[in-house]
Order: structure tokens, then C-alpha cells, then sequence
């Protein structure tokens, strides 16, 4: 992996090779590409079928050395037909078969090079085996796609010979930590197929890739994009599988002495400067974006955290029309349960909440001084909630003066506005307050459908136009606290034991100041969910291992701590 060593947008290049119709065209495109991101310094995933292999190691064995040596080539192995078992190419019946019988056969075509007239595995030594004693103890990627009947054999196979990942073409995305039958997936939120593109800006194509990978609903930062490319799309027409395999027979025996044309000579080069462009594009960015290959993905599994810390905060919004304040004897009674709910387990304390009041209840509630100070005696804390910029330091100034202390979280913001928090707010006779955090980000100042961001986790975001980026080079963090409801923390906290990687997410449960029910984020309303129904979730999700109770603002302290690694997971709600 080079780039930011915390991005949250990740890129990974990838060469398809393939073509064994012009085998002197595929190896001097995989030497060409190779200095390339030497020369660039950005890693890059080669895969090679069989028959590529077995070519390069007899006419190219310099080419095998350097794809062996190269600090920054991940050298993986994909297959093509005529393998009986590669997606709709079942002329043998292997998926008739008793299963012992299919694994048999699938392990003797991946130990030797198969016969591409004949689709028969042949006597030479080759196949994912010969690949895996090239490559030794690192990560390697077998791209694989086999018919359901065929699916688990033939995983199995791959993870015997030593595969540590495969890939897959159906999911709309793969979070990374994905696994399918015992390996990994190769993690991918957009599939950039750049050889479709010659002509075209790479900066623009990969900006806009990274922006849809963000929006799809449960897609897990880092978001994922891949750069593909195949040998035969420098130089060919179309690859030398294609022409005849696929527009071909599916049955043996194959013809495979006709060759697609070549490329015009300007055609080939739009290819090379767009993939260098894109290269180049890496390179220029690595402070905001990391490269990764197979050999740095396996890296970043070994280091994700066995079981990834849920932090789960309490929060309550307290508006400025009097028509919607809370009954000042309720409110105190609600949180003297409410801080006690969920002390189970290992838990230290309770529950922990936070209260964001607008400018308008601090000034016009005669009780206001006594909650605050009635409040943060057991801990709930007071963050700075307001719908005018001009009134985030005059509430922070507000809270202090009726005896509290405002946290650095301003609870409640319109992306739009987000660049006039980065700097501190000035209230009266020189005080100063600095939001370094925010909960509860808006596209518009209203809960309309489509308005609230329901994501989970944390990030920085980049800009005001970019806020769903994660930015390593920023410092305003934002806490993604989910759909607020208690069945959508309790689903994440199941969720997350499943192979999510970043050390620290974060939810959050809604409580409307009226009626001290849930909020029901999603539908603009709230629920029936009173502190009964708080108490009961807090005692069975206190109890997960995975589970710690902190406030929005301590969440956020508690991602930095463990080094702000990206962790938000996107929802369309």
C-alpha cells in the first residue's frame, strides 16, 4: 500500500493478462506497465491464466523474474476457459459429478497447464500450483467464476492450493473483509473498466467513481475503486479468449489460429496515455488516497481488528419553540433511568447521553440553570445544537453561564455550512468556541425525506461539496449516528462481528425531547420506544463485547485515539 496510510478512498490497478494469440505484444504490455508504476511508485495487481504463465516462463523468463521482483507488483492468477469449470462452460459435465470426483479433476487442471485446443488439462506443470511456488508466502488473488453447482469445489481447491482471496462480479459492491466458502473477497465499490474511456480525463472518471462507491447504501469505507485494464486492450482488437471462446464454440475441439485485429497505432496510444494519466493521477494524490494491491490488501486484513469497537451514544435535540420543550420534571426523571440503563457486563457506567439546545430554550426556559446543572451532576453532557451560525458560540457561552460545560460537538449542521465550522465562533466579551466534531449532518435544514444523513461511523470530511469523502489531511470529525433507532444499533452491533475492519463505528439512539420516545429517524416521526423499551435494549446490547457506551463527542475522541480510521458505512435512508 502507498498513499495516505488513513484514506478512505482506496485504488487498485489491475492487469488482466490474457492473450496468448500475440504473446510478444502481452509481455512487452506487461513490462511496459510495470515500469510504469515503478516509476510512479503505485502498486499494481497482474494476474495471469495458465496459459500465460506457462508462456511467459518459456520465451520471457526475464518478464516472470521482474513480475517475481518488482516491490510493486502483486502477481495473481485468474482462469479463462476452455476450463470446464469458468461461469457457462461446463462441456465435460463436471458439474454431474459426485463432489469428490470434481474436486479431483479441478485439482489436476490447477496443477498443470491445460490444452487449449483440447480443454484437457495437459502433462506440464502449471496452473494455480506452479503460480502459488512463484509467489511463495504472499497474498495471492485467484479470480475465479464457476457456476453454483461448481462454486464451492472449486473454492475449495483455490483455498487448499493456497489462494488467500477471490473475486466476484454479482455483488453491486465488497466491503473489504468480505468472505465467501473460507476466502477473502476482493473488496470493490466501483468496477472502472478504463479501456473503455481513451480520450476521456482519468481525474474525472475516478472522482466520479469514488462518488458513487460512497452513496451505495451499506457500502463500508474504504471505498474501493478498481482501474481495469486487460493486455489485449492496448493492442487488440479483442482478446484472443473472446475471439474463441466466447464468439466461438463452447465444446472442443477449438480453433485457436484465427487472431483478432490489432489496434490502430493511434488507438493503442490513447490507451497507454489515459492509463498513464490515471497513473499519474495516483500518484499526484497519495495524500488523500492510498494505491493497494493484493499484497497490501492482505496486509491491511492481518492488521483489522478481530472484533471492531461499536460506540453507542444517547442524544436528544431541544428546539427553540416553546411548543416543543419537555417538561422540566419529566426530562430530569427520563435521564436518572436513562444513565443507568445498560451498566452490564463490562461496561464502566450506564448509557451516556448528550442534550443539544437551541439559543431559544436556554434563554426562555426559567428552569433551564437547574437542568443543566441537575444533568451533567450524572454526566449527560451538553452539546451545542443551533440553526444559526451566529448562535453557536452565544449557546456555548449560554450553557456555561447556567452552569454547565458545552462540548466541542456542534449537534446538527447543513453541509453547506460546513467550511464556517472549521474556524473557532466568537460570542460576547471575547469568548471563543471551536466545534471539533459534528453528529447529525443535513443536506437541508429539514428532516424531508432524503434530507438526513443516516450513515454509520466516522470520517473527516473533505468539503462542503465532497462531505461523504473521508480526508486524512482534515481535522473536523463527523459521527455517524444511523438510523437512531434501537433496532438499527442493535443490528449493527450483530453486523460488525462480521468482518468489518476499522477499529472504531459508531451509532446513535434518538430520544424526541416532547415525548421522550425513540425517534424513528427514517420516517420523520418518532416511535413508541420509552425508557422501558431503552432500559431493556441497553441491558442485551451493553452485554455485547463489541458494544461501549459513549457520548457522540467521546466517540469521536475515541476514534482519534485509535487513530481515525475511516469507518463510515453509507445509507440511502
Amino acid at each position: 500500500m502507498t498513499g495516505a496510510a488513513t484514506a478512505g478512498d482506496w485504488l487498485t490497478f489491475t492487469l488482466n493478462t490474457q492473450d496468448f494469440a500475440y504473446p510478444e505484444r502481452s509481455a512487452a504490455t506487461v513490462d511496459r506497465v510495470i515500469t510504469l508504476h515503478e516509476n510512479y511508485r503505485v502498486p499494481v495487481d497482474i494476474y495471469l491464466t495458465d496459459t500465460s504463465l506457462s508462456i511467459f516462463e518459456t520465451s520471457y523468463p526475464a518478464l516472470v523474474t521482474r513480475l517475481r521482483t518488482s516491490p510493486y507488483v502483486a502477481l495473481n492468477y485468474h482462469i479463462r476457459p476452455p476450463k470446464p469449470y469458468y461461469a457457462g462452460y461446463d462441456w465435460s459435465g463436471l458439474s454431474m459429478l459426485p463432489a469428490a470426483d470434481q474436486l479431483t479433476q479441478i485439482r489436476n487442471y490447477e496443477s498443470h497447464v491445460t490444452n487449449l485446443v483440447t480443454g484437457l488439462p495437459g502433462t506440464t506443470l502449471g496452473g494455480f500450483t506452479r503460480l502459488k511456488q512463484l509467489t511463495g508466502n504472499s497474498p495471492v488473488i485467484a479470480a475465479f467464476q464457476a457456476d453454483a453447482a461448481l462454486h464451492g469445489s472449486v473454492s475449495q481447491v483455490f483455498r487448499e492450493l493456497g489462494a488467500s482471496m477471490a473475486i466476484s462480479h454479482t455483488a453491486p459492491y465488497i466491503n473489504l473483509g468480505t468472505t465467501t466458502s473460507g476466502l477473502y473477497v476482493r473488496p470493490e465499490h466501483f468496477d472502472l473498466k478504463l479501456f473503455q474511456s481513451p480520450g476521456q480525463a482519468p481525474s474525472s472518471l475516478i472522482d466520479a467513481a469514488f462518488a458513487t462507491a460512497r452513496t451505495n447504501s451499506g457500502a463500508a469505507s474504504p471505498y474501493v475503486v478498481g482501474v481495469k485494464m486487460h493486455d489485449n486492450d492496448f493492442f487488440a482488437l479483442a482478446s484472443a479468449w473472446t475471439n474463441t471462446y466466447v464468439s466461438g464454440s463452447k465444446r472442443p475441439p477449438w480453433n485457436i489460429t484465427t487472431l483478432a485485429g490489432l489496434k490502430s497505432d493511434a488507438d493503442m496510444q490513447a490507451q497507454w496515455t489515459l492509463y498513464e494519466a490515471a497513473v499519474a493521477w495516483a500518484d499526484a494524490n497519495r495524500s488523500r488516497v492510498a494505491m493497494v494491491n493484493a499484497k497490501g490488501l492482505g496486509a491491511a486484513l492481518a492488521a483489522a481488528p478481530t472484533a471492531p469497537s461499536l460506540y453507542v451514544s444517547g442524544t436528544m435535540h431541544i428546539e427553540s419553540s416553546p411548543l416543543r420543550w419537555p417538561n422540566p420534571d419529566n426530562l430530569i426523571a427520563f435521564f436518572q433511568r436513562a444513565v443507568n440503563a445498560g451498566k452490564v457486563g463490562t461496561q464502566a457506567s450506564g448509557m451516556r447521553w448528550s442534550i443539544g439546545a437551541d439559543v431559544g430554550w436556554l434563554n426562555g426556559e426559567a428552569r433551564a440553570g437547574e437542568i443543566i446543572r441537575t444533568l451533567s451532576a450524572i454526566g449527560v453532557e451538553w452539546d451545542v445544537h443551533v440553526h444559526s451560525a451566529t448562535d453557536r458560540a452565544t449557546a456555548a457561552q449560554r450553557i456555561v453561564a447556567l452552569g454547565g460545560t458545552p462540548t466541542t460537538l456542534l449537534s446538527g449542521v447543513k453541509v453547506s455550512d460546513l467550511e464556517t465550522v472549521r474556524a473557532a465562533q466568537s460570542g460576547t466579551g471575547g469568548y471563543s468556541w471551536q466545534a471539533a466534531s459534528l453528529w447529525g449532518v443535513v443536506r437541508e435544514g429539514s428532516h424531508a425525506t432524503g434530507s438526513e444523513d443516516f450513515s454509520k461511523g466516522l470520517w473527516l470530511p473533505r468539503s462542503a461539496t465532497d462531505w461523504q469523502a473521508h480526508d486524512p489531511a482534515k481535522s473536523l470529525a463527523v459521527v455517524g449516528g444511523g438510523d437512531r433507532s434501537l433496532a438499527g444499533v442493535e443490528s449493527l452491533a450483530t453486523l460488525l462481528a462480521q468482518g468489518y475492519t476499522a477499529p472504531v463505528y459508531s451509532a446513535t439512539v434518538m430520544v424526541d425531547s416532547f415525548t421522550l420516545t425513540v425517534s424513528d429517524a427514517a420516517n420523520a416521526s418518532t416511535s413508541s420506544d420509552g425508557i422501558a423499551q431503552i432500559e431493556t435494549f441497553a441491558s442485551r446490547v451493553g452485554a455485547k463485547t463489541n458494544v461501549r457506551w459513549a457520548t457522540p463527542a467521546g466517540t469521536a475522541a475515541a476514534w482519534r485515539a485509535t487513530g481515525a480510521v475511516p469507518s463510515r458505512i453509507a445509507s440511502t435512508q
